[in-house]
């Protein structure tokens, strides 16, 4: 189940990771059919993020790196009704998944650091 952020968990997350970080941010709605829609929206924002890691990674790094967030997709808790957004983070060595609040904006983002 993902969690509310900790100042902790926002110093580790800026703090310098290896490269690449991924970023997944997905608005959630508290309730009705749109919340049901989301883990495939989840899982259409790997593909952005897959898209964006082939252009400069191989193959099996880009699987490796994506597998943990694919699990995030299966995991039936992730999207329970709760606050509104979603917010997974992924580097070599880390996998983080928050719920926040105010919604974010729907995006993926592959860069150097968070």
């Amino acid at each position: 189940m993902p969690k509310k952020p900790t100042q902790e968990d926002l110093r580790n997350l800026l703090s310098p990771k290896s490269e690449p970080c991924i970023s997944i941010f997905l608005p959630l709605p508290r309730h009705g059919p749109d919340l049901a829609m989301a883990p495939v929206r989840f899982r259409s924002l790997l593909r952005d993020a897959e898209a964006l890691l082939k252009e400069r990674y191989d193959a099996k790094q880009v699987r490796e790196l994506l597998a943990p967030l694919a699990g995030l997709a299966e995991a039936a808790d992730v999207f329970s009704p709760g606050p509104e957004g979603l917010a997974a983070f992924r580097a070599p060595g880390l996998l983080e998944a928050y719920r926040v609040w105010p919604s974010p904006p729907e995006r993926a983002v592959v860069a150097d650091s968070f």
